[in-house]
């Protein structure tokens, strides 16, 4: 054997042995991480796990504590119905009246709570006496008058309870919601409506969540038991022991129960000064915990067993397939999309399968990629439709319910007015088929709007036009000044004087101004951040649509453009581009 023969293959032979080598160096290295991992696993996933637990339970407190607010939410809409009845002010004002119409709408509201599995009684005093009951038992005035203002202040609305009640069944445990009826016009009290309703309605809010080591209760911020499994006990009870302190929030607590640990959580209860409170085992916690590590550990073991051969059989002919696979994604991570692995550059074997695949992989990606851009054209079109669809309705409803109350006055030529305006603003929406109008369309539907809302409020603002000439003929979404004329009439109103508005527009750098501006209020910056931002409340729906509409269809740098002084007024503006082309937006 010549002596260059025997170099190549000690050569081959040094190489093939340093490849094992790194192998299995590689193999060991991973062995002992994992195994670090998992010891460092097994030692904090009571920790890590723990925490998640506790997010859970929180999580799930939060949505039945939600449940709970509204119950309490649903009685107070009913509640609120009667007392801004017509007739049912006239009748405590008058002192007669037909009490069968009385009747009729306390009757509606019980079975309506009824039909939801909250039960309750109406009573209805005048300043004096009770005036009306609807069941046999009857509270007194005195009873009730001793409810009125707790804090000392005079609110039109407040809640008292758990009240003990000398009775046997369903009230013995009682709520009183009591709220002061005013004369809609000059604001005096002429009465007050009061449902009494059982404790059973909120403890229904969550026990089904009750099961084996945990309790639920709520409770008051000093612990004391309003709502629970042992009714004897509530309004006596402090659930958080004679130590407990006062809530202040949502969070948790650690708490002796005998030898044993209890985790309390508790919840606010929204709209009340309530928490919604869980007490669980800290056992039935940690059991779950320990099973998490043994089977952390089980796979450890099995990852260990099965890395073995495949670290020895992953080292033979990767290099060049896997560096050309390599170099062809990046070049696809960078956007190339018409890259594709040659024939002569494949590989053998599977290799071969994941080229093949990879170039089938990037002719799709082509043509996902237009596929998308084509479904995004759609979804924005449909945002701006669903936006559009969020003001129509809300709009309709204020004014029937506005057209409903004239008629219930029997003021019906003032209802036959608003019907007209009504009319032809609905003519003029719902009869465009294109989404972008002429500025000076616009202004002609606001003004039967203002119509309305001038008959609404009793001629009590005026509103002024100043629309200049250059800019009626700029196109701009339908439908759009409404929410803001209405924000405006809304918040502007004030009982000592007469508010005004102002609408105006003007032409800057080629970009179309709207102003709204009004002398009412005022807000803070904080205030205004609220109103643009994303996680709104549904009477500022209208408002947050104008903004995100006008981004969807021309850009995020239009939108509004809010300027307001606490005490002064609030000026809106609406910045769009100025174009006259009719096909922009369809």
């Amino acid at each position: 054997m010549s002596r260059g023969t025997w170099e190549r293959k000690m050569g081959k032979r040094t190489k093939g042995n340093y490849i094992k080598g790194y192998f299995l160096r590689l193999f060991l290295l991973v062995a002992v991480l994992v195994s670090v991992m998992g010891i460092a696993l097994l030692q904090f996933s009571k920790r890590v796990v723990g925490d998640e637990i506790i997010k859970l339970h929180q999580t799930i407190l939060r949505s039945t504590a939600g449940e709970t607010a509204s119950v309490l939410g649903g009685l107070r809409e009913s509640i609120l119905e009667i007392a801004e009845n017509v007739q049912l002010t006239e009748w405590l004002e008058s002192g007669v009246g037909d009490e069968s119409e009385i009747d009729r709408l306390t009757e509606d509201e019980i079975y309506l709570n009824f039909k939801r599995g909250n039960p309750l009684r109406v009573y209805i005093y005048d300043q004096e006496k009770l005036r009306y009951s609807s069941d046999r038992r009857e509270v007194p005035w005195e009873e009730v008058r001793g409810q009125l203002s707790p804090s000392g202040e005079e609110e039109d609305f407040w809640m008292a309870g758990p009240v003990r009640v000398q009775e046997e069944g369903l009230y013995r445990n009682s709520f009183f919601m009591i709220q002061r009826v005013r004369n809609l016009l000059n604001g005096r009290t002429v009465g007050y409506v009061c449902f009494q309703f059982s404790e059973k309605s909120l403890y229904d809010s969550y026990s089904r969540m009750r099961e084996s080591g945990r309790d639920y209760y709520i409770a008051d911020s000093r612990g004391v038991m309003v709502s629970g499994d042992a009714k004897n006990e509530i309004g006596i009870r402090n659930v958080l022991g004679e130590d407990g302190g006062v809530l202040d929030g949502a969070g948790y607590r650690t708490e002796k129960s005998g030898t044993d640990n209890v985790l309390c959580f508790y919840e606010p209860i929204r709209g009340t000064d309530w928490y919604m409170m869980e007490k669980a085992d800290v056992r039935g916690i940690w059991e779950s915990l320990d099973r998490v590590g043994y089977f952390a550990a089980g796979l450890i073991a099995l990852f260990l067993v099965s890395v073995v051969p495949m670290t020895f059989l992953s080292w033979k002919n990767i290099v060049k397939p896997v560096g050309v696979i390599k170099e062809k994604m990046g070049q696809v991570a960078e956007g190339d999309l018409e890259v594709s692995i040659d024939p002569g550059e494949k590989g053998k074997g599977e290799f071969a399968e994941i080229a093949d695949s990879f170039n089938d992989m990037t002719e799709r990606l082509a043509g996902q990629v237009e596929e998308i851009r084509e479904i995004e054209r759609k979804k924005h079109l449909l945002e701006l439709d669903f936006l559009q669809a969020q003001i129509n309705p809300h709009f309709i409803y204020n004014t029937l319910s506005s057209i409903r109350f004239y008629v219930e006055m029997g003021k019906n030529e003032e209802a036959e007015e608003m019907l007209i305006d009504f009319s032809k603003i609905l003519r003029k929406t719902l009869s465009r088929s294109e989404k972008f109008i002429s500025l000076g369309e616009e202004i002609e539907t606001i003004v039967h709007y203002v119509n309305l809302q001038r008959r609404r409020y009793r001629e009590r603002f005026q509103v002024e036009f100043d629309i200049q000439e250059n800019t009626k003929s700029s196109l701009v979404p339908d439908f759009i000044l409404q929410p803001i004329v209405e924000n405006a009439i809304f918040y502007s109103l004030r009982q000592d004087r007469i508010c005004h508005i102002q609408i105006r527009s003007w032409i800057q750098d080629k970009d179309l101004y709207v102003s709204v501006r009004d002398d009412g209020v005022g807000m803070e910056a904080e205030k205004i951040s609220e109103i643009l931002g994303k996680d709104l409340s549904v009477n500022k729906v209208g408002v947050r649509n104008v903004n995100e509409r006008l981004k969807l269809n021309f850009g995020a740098g239009y939108g509004l453009r809010i300027q307001s002084e606490k005490g002064k007024g609030t000026e809106v503006i609406l910045v769009m581009p100025s174009t006259a082309e009719r096909g922009r937006g369809k």
